[in-house]
């Protein structure tokens, strides 16, 4: 707003207020971030304003047009505000996916409060400061040629925009299209801006939802056949048969593992179990904005997180490659529990899509104890140890911590037993004595597996779920690493124990979070072939294996390619060095990240093993000759609710049910067509299709939501000739086949 005199009149010019307040607050921003803002994206966000401005001051009324002006700015402020708390948490800026899990920030306002800074303030101040101007003051317009001004700036503002939207409708150099790192996007365009953008793009990927080709499929397909190959070495098997729990520590970091302070440690009981475990000292955090639920998916399903959102709500009806699931195969019961509520990240729906036959919340618990966030670690560890004697042996129990977590500031005074006097900054000095409690908790619950006899027959796998959200610099006040490699603080602790095991030590090879389940399978002695995971053992990496994270960075022993500087780091020589040398790695990490992200929105891993097992590729497409098939059963209800063709394909889609099964969650569905010409049978796997429409059609109680199925035939692969459409169920290894009245023919 300018605000001068015309013959002792106030003149209010309200848009140019709102464009330079507005703008202020967008560089404001890219300073506090240090994202940064080329010229382009200043221009863009200045041409943005200004059209924007234009319109709202076409309405007529001084006191409407002033309010709608300071709600957009106030909406404009709260959404900046937003952005800046989340990327001091994530590193990362808001995005429509984030909008999935908005309902647990309720949650979070005990951290959200401890992001706040007062410097937040500017976002908001030039609104108390405008209001009772904008309200109370005299107005009277004394612009000449307003008209003519306003055309020219209208003018000037459009070809901005224009040439800014071809160049990202275009995207020429891939920029738009393949940035993991949100705020790249940010720096080219403006946050403002990039919020159109990115509302444009989650409705255009809405829009255009595409089935993946027969050739896609396949090459997915082979990746995970070449990636889960069996590796033997001295520590294969070695926890063959032993029960299994796994402790996921809430946001313990690796750099307070054998740390001292004033002489005193702050893991103790850690830095003992230790000494007689094998302890990964370099896996490193790949968690992105689904945080605790992020780290589930990687240490149980071995499949990285998506670049917005969260899989657990997602993706909550999907079927996972688990660790819960392979065990079962080799006769493991399994058993989760978190001293939270259920709804939490979805963990009552994703618990039970990662194959857990029994799962404990908050709710079976007795909250005779909390600190943090809810029942004390102390408390949850002794309630569940009880639950552990009922569990049926061997078995696999997944133990999710709590107390340990952001604002770190409820240990009870009785637990600070260490002196931290010298550490100045106070949130880390209360996450080092609320790690300290976490330890605490461990070691009691270490004693009590002892004396239940469960100690001696259990291989432990204790690991963190993600960073503290501490910001690195502050933690390096500890004079952990040198200055320019404050990156490698992004570890978390991973330690196996495995009882009288002579295969202990500290490894170093660099791994990730997606590197957990693998390495399990392999020190449990069994076979990878039949999982589905993006993860490798740890023993088998080597110096060249990458280590990926899902904002577009990576690193090796000898390289750290950090995306948001877009730099290439050697950390041997402790130099910059050119960005080539990382770049050898950037096609395949883009790989890996495109792959898993399609697994996810397709949910591939369904029926992907007896794909693998039973069926050979021609052409992309997979498919099986068998010479006779099952007898016809009456159970089976299907509809086939399209048969179609192309030039090129056939295509068949419809929903197929076992009416005696209670739910079709575990069901695969084929196609068999039968050649009248030769009478050879071709057996085709179909792609899963989520229909509860079929559940609410029969209305019995019982859940058909993936009964649908979808597949397109290549007429190149097929004879001539007429083929009549039959269909199989496969539910826990029982086929159960029916003949429809369905044919085509290829000529």
């Amino acid at each position: 707003m300018i605000i001068s005199y015309s013959k002792g009149k106030l003149v209010y010019l309200s848009y140019f207020w709102f464009v330079i307040s507005l703008n202020l607050k967008i560089i404001f921003f890219a300073h506090l971030t240090e994202i940064g803002l080329d010229l382009n994206g200043v221009l863009l966000s200045v041409a943005v304003s200004f059209l924007f401005s234009i319109v709202l001051f076409s309405i007529k009324g001084r006191n409407q047009r002033s309010a709608i002006w300071l709600l957009i700015n106030f909406l404009i402020s709260l959404i900046l505000w937003g952005d800046l708390i989340y990327f001091r948490f994530f590193g990362d800026v808001l995005s429509v996916a984030s909008l999935s899990y908005a309902d647990q920030t309720g949650s979070l306002l005990s951290t959200v409060l401890m992001l706040t800074s007062w410097i937040d303030v500017f976002f908001f101040i030039d609104i108390l400061v405008i209001s009772p101007i904008l309200f109370m003051g005299k107005s009277s317009f004394t612009i000449r040629n307003v008209k003519k001004i306003s055309a020219l700036l209208i003018v000037i503002c459009s070809v901005i925009i224009g040439h800014k939207t071809m160049e990202v409708v275009l995207d020429k150099e891939n920029v738009y299209g393949s940035a993991m790192y949100k705020p790249l996007i940010v720096q080219k365009l403006g946050i403002v801006n990039y919020h159109i953008y990115d509302i444009g793009k989650y409705l255009m990927k809405e829009i255009n939802r595409t089935n993946l080709s027969d050739a896609r499929l396949g090459e997915i397909q082979d990746w995970f056949v070449d990636n889960n190959q069996l590796t033997s070495d001295e520590f294969f098997g070695i926890a063959n048969g032993k029960n299994v729990i796994m402790i996921q520590e809430e946001s313990l970091q690796n750099f307070v593992i054998n740390l001292k302070v004033n002489g005193e440690e702050i893991t103790p009981n850690l830095n003992k179990l230790i000494q007689n475990s094998i302890y990964f000292s370099n896996v490193f955090n790949q968690t992105a904005n689904g945080r605790t639920s992020d780290a589930e998916l990687l240490a149980l399903a071995s499949m990285y997180p998506i670049s917005e959102g969260a899989v657990s709500t997602k993706y909550q009806n999907n079927h996972f490659s688990t660790l819960p699931k392979i065990l079962a195969q080799y006769g493991y019961s399994s058993f989760s529990a978190h001293p939270s509520v259920p709804n939490y990240w979805n963990r009552q729906n994703m618990h039970k899509s990662y194959g857990f036959e029994k799962s404990d919340f908050v709710d079976d618990y007795q909250v005779d104890d909390v600190v943090g966030w809810g029942l004390s670690d102390l408390s949850f560890f002794r309630q569940t140890s009880n639950k552990l004697d009922n569990l049926d042996e061997p078995f696999f129990s997944f133990l999710i911590t709590l107390s340990n977590h952001t604002p770190y500031n409820t240990v009870p005074d009785e637990y600070k037993d260490i002196d931290l006097s010298e550490v100045e900054n106070e949130v880390l000095r209360n996450y080092l004595y609320s790690a300290h409690y976490a330890d605490i908790a461990l070691g009691e619950f270490i004693e009590i597996l002892k004396n239940r006899d469960l100690y001696d027959n259990t291989m432990l796998v204790i690991y963190g779920d993600h960073d503290s959200g501490i910001p690195q610099t502050v933690i390096n006040e500890l004079n952990l690493v040198e200055d320019n490699k404050t990156f490698l603080l992004n570890q978390i602790p991973l330690i196996f124990h495995i009882p009288d095991s002579i295969e202990n030590g500290v490894i170093d090879n660099y791994a990730g979070e997606i590197d957990i389940a693998p390495t399990v399978l392999h020190l449990m002695g069994i076979d990878p072939e039949n999982s589905f995971f993006m993860g490798r053992s740890i023993f088998s990496k080597n110096s060249n294996d990458s280590v990926a994270f899902r904002n577009g960075s990576y690193l090796t022993n000898e390289l750290f390619y950090d995306v948001s500087k877009q730099t290439c780091f050697s950390i041997k020589t402790n130099q910059m060095v050119d960005g080539n040398l990382c770049e050898n790695h950037e096609e395949s990490i883009y790989k890996m990240m495109d792959l898993s992200d399609l697994v996810l929105e397709h949910d591939l891993i369904y029926g992907f093993s007896e794909y693998i097992k039973n069926f050979k590729t021609v052409n992309g497409l997979n498919y099986k000759e068998q010479d006779k098939v099952p007898e016809e059963s009456i159970d089976l209800k299907w509809a086939v609710d399209q048969l179609g063709e192309d030039k090129k394909n056939i295509m068949v889609n419809g929903w197929a049910l076992d009416f005696e099964k209670e739910s079709s969650s575990n069901q695969i569905i084929y196609i068999l067509l039968q050649s009248e010409a030769n009478n050879k049978f071709y057996r085709y796997p179909t792609e899963l299709v989520y229909r509860p429409d079929v559940t609410e059609y029969f209305n019995n109680n019982n859940n058909y939501d993936y009964s649908g199925f979808n597949l397109t035939i290549k007429k190149e692969e097929l004879d001539r000739g007429k083929y009549s459409i039959g269909v199989i169920v496969k539910d826990n290894g029982e086929e159960k086949y029916v003949k429809t009245d369905k044919t085509f023919e290829i000529n």
